[in-house]
């Protein structure tokens, strides 16, 4: 035997449930996405300062074999951090 049952809210308490609902997905939502611009945010920042570090070495090799081959030590010596 099989009995089903359904309740039928009035009006005023569905529409009440529907929009609490529809408030917390679309506060979910929110944080979701201001997660989600965070983490863009903190990534594009360390690419950006990842870049800027290469380019600060690059820059300081450059400069340091420049003035090694004014000194007419070419190629530069490579230093080891031993």
């Amino acid at each position: 035997l099989y009995f089903s049952m359904t309740v039928i809210l009035p009006e005023g308490p569905l529409k009440q449930r529907q929009e609490e609902e529809n408030q917390a997905r679309a506060k979910a939502d929110a944080e979701a996405k201001a997660k989600a611009e965070a983490e863009a945010k903190a990534k594009a920042k360390a690419e950006a300062e990842a870049k800027a570090k290469a380019e600060a070495e690059a820059k300081a090799k450059a400069e340091r074999e420049a003035l090694f081959a004014r000194a007419g030590v070419v190629p530069a010596p490579t230093y080891t951090p031993e």
